[in-house]
């Protein structure tokens, strides 16, 4: 063979294996194409029915180049194969051919990412039809595809799931875009098989309550921060750093250190931030607020793509004001910790002007003077007044919370609270010291509590905040952590003027945080805010109008405990805006859901929204003697005296996930931008949406999405480095011939 031909071969060959690699893969979803990833690491395979499953395990164990992931779970009738190492796309192209061939497999194909979530296609696609599309035409398409109409879903009339012939080279990727593009169809998509329904694979996260809770251990379901929602946003920003001021953190932990950027040693010690013996405190709180999400180990924490900034700050059992305030100091400073957020599990003792001045520092001259926020637990004494230095009015206090959205009974309370945080029953999984020195006797602790747990959820849901919105000053930040919160417990929610980000309890705060409602809130341009009185309409509980008899144990003080007859009230609101389009509401009430009302859950939902208006509603309970009818109390509150029924709301923009990383900084001037769909967020942004065009006056910080174009993967690139090596070597190319790659 000439070394022509032979370079020919080569470049030919390179070309069909990039070919091979740059397959589209989409489906519909809405009318738009949404592109996925093929991952030739894993391959689903789906065996029949009738198969028997050991027999079957065992013959897949036959082929060289994959293997088992999933056998010791009950998986069904799908197998996960991972791939071994340094197997060429070649043989796992041969291996997928093999398996697509097996005699009791119904398909097998390559995995498929999306954002970093992996999906299998199965053998089947749904669609519905369109009203205007017969079941005749439908059966036609089956039938000239050679497809099978499996069944008609039973909760969706014309919702149908379809089976692709066996065998095939035809995906049901594929079956499914060419059943959409008919045009017969409302919709067409795959049958997804997840592999990780939950927002985390690791694999502690289901003993995380905080952030999930289903009822572990005898909870509450729905207890929690709600952040799996709030991670459809966002997971954190690495360009947002929240400091971690404490005992020092692991830095050799493998749950933390990708997130851990260089810390301080305020005791002297020279640790880096990093712990030294018998120091566990801060590696747990540090976990909370970011080990890493989706490695495959351990937990989660609430912000899981932040960085962390490990401070120590103290030494053995104790520590110093200076050292305290030194640590603050050195967290806010632009060019030492150069920190957004400063967690601080810690607190009590009196104030010294050394920490109040550090805090005063903090919030007035970090983030380029938007002001760090600088978050303090409440204190673990049950006391009815806030610890210092969480009681300053320029910091965030945090109390904790139960499992079962309750105050924590050594949660400290009173006017100086802020908000409440999961913190109580001594069972929050976070990391620990790495080996058998820490709280547990190996890398995580099962058993972490108190305020100090609480300080670091807040501080997650704070670094989410702004890794939508770097623009927000300490104020918005702390304004919208406490007007997103939910009003838990059934305890007494009121408005006062020493408290004006809605209703306010002496003993939750504005109630437990939720994460998804602030980083929403965070993220909007648009913000229309008020509290407003309600109508309302008398409803008897229960059907048809009959009385609901109930126990009514109130928390508020306005009915004494005992059997009564309760009638539900409906109260409404219907409120005005103007948005282009629909927008979100955060809405909060002093009223209780239509459940029981011994349950004690403050309520209240809008409904009907459009672009310009939305009900709120809610409920009260007036409660009567069986006897008489006559009037003894309402439960939660009188809503016709005193402040009568409130509704506290926030209108919203809709807000879609990002992918934002670039910072552009304009001192001077005024700047068009070009920037469909890439804007994040920006002072002195004159466009009343952050998409489209828009214009930067005067200083600013404006964000953008980041382009990054990869035009070959490492293989391609690998393969195309060698041909060009053997031309350059065969003489065909000059050697002095300056070649650029762009990876």
């Amino acid at each position: 063979m000439t070394k022509t031909v032979l370079i020919f071969w080569i470049i030919i060959t390179s070309m069909s294996l990039f070919a091979q690699n740059e397959k589209e893969l989409f489906y519909y979803y809405q009318g738009e194409k949404v592109y996925l990833k093929e991952n030739n690491d894993k391959i689903l395979v789906k065996f029949s029915r009738e198969t028997d499953r050991s027999s079957f395990l065992k013959s897949l164990q036959t082929e060289p180049n994959y293997r088992i992931s999933n056998s010791k779970k009950d998986v069904g009738y799908f197998v996960i194969l991972e791939a071994q190492e340094n197997i060429s796309y070649y043989s796992k192209e041969q291996s997928l051919t093999n398996y697509q061939n097996h005699n009791n497999t119904s398909c097998a194909n390559f995995m498929l990412d999306y954002k970093g979530k992996s999906q299998g296609l199965t053998d089947q696609f749904i669609v519905k039809l369109k009203p205007e599309t017969s079941f005749h035409e439908f059966q036609n398409l089956v039938k000239e595809n050679r497809c099978i109409i499996f069944n008609e879903n039973k909760f969706v009339k014309n919702q149908f799931l379809v089976s692709v012939p066996r065998p095939s080279n035809i995906s049901s990727l594929q079956f499914a875009n060419l059943f959409y593009e008919s045009g017969l169809f409302e919709f067409s998509e795959p049958n997804f098989y997840y592999i990780n329904v939950f927002n985390s694979n690791d694999p502690l996260f289901n003993n995380q309550w905080t952030l999930k809770n289903t009822g572990q251990n005898g909870g509450l379901t729905g207890a929690d921060i709600k952040v799996e929602k709030a991670w459809e946003i966002t997971e954190g920003r690495p360009e947002i750093r929240i400091a971690v001021i404490d005992e020092g953190v692991d830095l050799t932990h493998p749950d933390l250190i990708e997130n851990l950027v260089p810390g301080f040693d305020a005791t002297g010690n020279n640790t880096a931030g990093g712990s030294l013996i018998g120091e566990f405190h801060g590696t747990a709180c540090a976990g909370i607020i970011a080990a890493v999400k989706d490695n495959g180990i351990g937990v989660s924490g609430v912000a899981p793509k932040c960085a962390l900034v490990p401070i120590h700050a103290s030494f053995g059992d104790g520590q110093t004001s200076q050292w305290l305030a030194d640590g603050l100091e050195w967290a806010w400073n632009p060019s030492l910790g150069n920190a957004d957020v400063i967690s601080n599990s810690w607190g009590g003792g009196p104030p010294t002007t050394v920490e109040t001045n550090a805090v005063n520092n903090a919030v007035t001259q970090g983030r380029s003077g938007l002001g760090c926020i600088v978050l303090f637990s409440s204190g673990n004494d049950n006391s009815s007044s806030v610890s210092y230095p969480a009681n300053l009015p320029n910091g965030i206090a945090v109390g904790a919370s139960s499992k079962n959205d309750s105050r924590a009974s050594y949660s400290n309370y009173g006017s100086a609270l802020d908000v409440i945080a999961p913190g109580g029953d001594q069972n929050i999984y976070s990391t620990d010291i790495v080996g058998a020195s820490g709280y547990s006797g190996n890398d995580y602790t099962s058993s972490f509590d108190g305020t100090s747990a609480a300080c670091p959820h807040a501080a997650g849901v704070v670094g989410l905040m702004l890794s939508v919105n770097r623009c927000l000053t300490w104020q918005d930040a702390k304004a919208i952590l406490e007007l997103s919160c939910d009003k838990v417990s059934g305890s007494c929610y009121n408005t006062s003027s020493n408290h004006p980000n809605g209703t306010w309890n002496n003993q939750m705060g504005y109630g437990r945080i939720n994460a998804y409602k602030a980083v929403k809130f965070a993220h909007s341009q648009n913000i229309t805010s008020s509290n407003v009185g309600g109508n309302y309409i008398f409803a008897n509980g229960g059907l048809q109008g009959i009385p609901v008899w109930v126990i009514i144990n109130s928390s508020c003080p306005t009915v004494t405990g005992g059997t009564y007859r309760a009638l539900r009230v409906k109260m409404f609101k219907d409120v005005t805006f103007s948005y282009s389009s629909a927008p979100s509401l955060v809405v909060s009430a002093n009223g209780f859901s239509m459940g029981n009302p011994n349950n004690g859950t403050f309520w209240a939902e809008a409904i009907n929204i459009t672009n310009t208006t939305a009900r709120l509603r809610t409920y009260f309970y007036r409660i009567e003697s069986i006897a008489t009818g006559q009037l003894i109390g309402w439960v939660p509150s009188d809503p016709f005296s005193g402040s009568g029924a409130k509704f506290n709301y926030s209108v919203i923009d809709n807000v879609t996930p990002n992918i934002f990383s670039q910072n552009e900084v304009v001192s001077s001037g005024t700047q068009n931008h070009k920037a469909i769909n890439e804007i994040l967020l920006g002072r002195n942004v004159t466009s009343s949406k952050p998409q489209g065009d828009y214009i930067v006056q005067g200083t600013a910080n404006v964000t953008l999405k980041q382009v990054i174009k990869l035009l070959l993967n490492p293989e391609q690139l690998f393969l195309l480095h060698k041909a060009v090596h053997f031309m350059l070597l065969s003489n065909h190319f000059s050697p002095a011939l300056n070649t650029q790659w762009e990876e």
